[in-house]
């Protein structure tokens, strides 16, 4: 399990938190467990107008970048309360890539694109962004602009979890496991699925080929 401890302090005039410890990416494997790809610390998110686009700010290997997460690529926030923790979890299900900004240290104000920075492009294997918040954190009110949007008091755990692209490219790119062989379109289907974030690909096992080989 990953222990984490948090600071975070909501400015309702500015749409923003402040000096969030930690973030992660990473998959929601069940409901009540969430598997750790990457996570970072120190990270400020600011709302843009309406709730409609979420940028996080933080800094990496000295490098600053930002996030940007338009709302049409959320396509499910939840709140997660845990009884007995002094934390709670906001979780956005994602079904695209967060676009991702490097700070140009040549123009004060100038963000460039970058690609995937995170060691086996971490990001691009996630299919959740997760926020860990002080349990008495006040929130904006995004049941108002996610109609997706719900909360959860049972019990949620952030674990270690493992990469599972077999190519270290910007997408995750599945292989079936040795042994089967998928045909093509049925391949291309589940690396779409998992791209969009509709299935998570850590929790895609031999018995899972082993379903959907249509010679078996």
């Amino acid at each position: 399990m990953v222990k984490t401890i948090s600071f975070l302090t909501w400015h309702p005039t500015q749409k923003s938190w402040r000096n969030l410890r930690p973030f992660t990416f990473g998959c929601k494997i069940s409901k009540e467990q969430f598997s750790v790809l990457w996570t970072n610390s120190d990270v400020s998110v600011i709302f843009g107008k309406e709730l409609k686009k979420m940028y996080c700010f933080f800094s990496y290997d000295s490098i600053e970048y930002k996030l940007e997460l338009p709302s049409e690529t959320i396509c499910r926030i939840e709140l997660h309360r845990p009884r007995g923790q002094f934390a709670k979890f906001l979780l956005f299900q994602l079904h695209g890539s967060p676009r991702i900004y490097k700070k140009d240290v040549t123009v004060a104000s100038d963000w460039v694109r970058e690609v995937d920075f995170t060691p086996s492009c971490c990001i691009g294997q996630s299919s959740s962004l997760c926020l860990e918040l002080p349990f008495k954190c006040a929130l904006p009110d995004l049941q108002k602009s996610f109609v997706h949007y719900n909360e959860n008091a049972g019990r949620f755990v952030l674990q270690r979890g493992n990469t599972f692209s077999s190519k270290s490219a910007l997408v995750p790119i599945l292989a079936p496991p040795l042994g089967i062989d998928l045909p093509f379109k049925i391949l291309f289907k589940i690396n779409s699925l998992v791209q969009h974030g509709c299935i998570p690909g850590e929790a895609l096992d031999f018995n899972f080929y082993c379903l959907v080989d249509p010679t078996r």
